[in-house]
């Protein structure tokens, strides 16, 4: 399956952010968030490779797929989804 640049970028960005909260959660003692720029650097492009290749590895081509999710209050989450024209249209994907 394909997405866009966006979706891709902005999946990418969500699951580097859960990654750092897990790091955020297991060492809370730590004071700062001190990372080199060389390796931020090689971590993004590594993990957006790796959401690259998973999605065209393990996603179908089904008709919608989840963007993003939108938190709101009592950490109930709403799901977004996009649909192809195909699908709106009523035709066979």
């Amino acid at each position: 399956m394909k997405i866009s640049k966006a979706d891709l970028r902005d999946i990418t960005q969500e699951a580097e952010c859960a990654f750092w909260e897990v790091l955020v959660k297991r060492f809370p003692q730590a004071q700062t968030g001190d990372l080199s720029i060389d390796r931020t650097i090689r971590l993004s492009i590594a993990a957006q490779e790796a959401v690259e290749e998973w999605i065209e590895n393990n996603v179908t081509t089904a008709t919608s797929y989840l963007v993003s999710t939108i938190p709101v209050p009592d950490d109930q989450l709403i799901e977004v989804q996009l649909e192809s024209p195909s699908a709106t249209q009523g035709e066979e994907p």
